[in-house]
């Protein structure tokens, strides 16, 4: 298991392998545009999170549906 790193931000919070922050805090295009990078992962963040949401729901959904049929 890999470590989680977090943007404490209480407004704008993310969290991503440590593993994927060095790497992305490493890349030569993100070189002094920090807060572009975490802009990014906040961004990308906020989208995982909206589709495993849509999925939950779409699971919940169908099992509810399942049971109904039984």
């Amino acid at each position: 298991m890999e470590d989680l790193t977090k943007g404490l931000d209480t407004e704008r919070g993310w969290t991503i392998t440590s593993g994927g922050w060095n790497f992305l805090k490493n890349q030569e295009c993100w070189e002094g545009h920090k807060q572009a990078l975490i802009t990014t992962i906040r961004k990308k963040t906020k989208r995982t999170e909206e589709l495993e949401e849509a999925i939950n729901i779409t699971n919940v959904g169908s099992m509810t549906s399942t049971a109904a049929d039984q």
